[in-house]
């Protein structure tokens, strides 16, 4: 399953996140070279101590202005990282 670093306080008012990278890319930029489809799950993952799965979706975004790749989380799936 994909993994998307994201930041979990940069949701828009249905929840979703809206900051997406992967390999420290937006994730606009890494698109086709990942094959992003609307209902993909991923994994989200803020660079903290847990992740959570996600559902991807491509709307417009209000604060961004614009259509983008957004991922709404999963809370129920909140799992701790293990530490190694």
């Amino acid at each position: 399953m994909l993994k998307l670093y994201t930041d979990f306080q940069a949701v828009d008012d249905d929840g979703a996140c809206f900051i997406l990278k992967h390999d420290q890319l937006a994730v606009e930029h890494a698109a086709d070279e990942v094959f992003l489809s609307k209902g993909d799950k991923v994994i989200l993952d803020a660079h903290e101590d847990f992740e959570v799965l996600g559902t991807l979706d491509y709307k417009f975004v209000p604060v961004l202005g614009r259509e983008t790749w957004v991922a709404y989380p999963d809370w129920s799936t909140r799992r701790l990282k293990e530490v190694g």
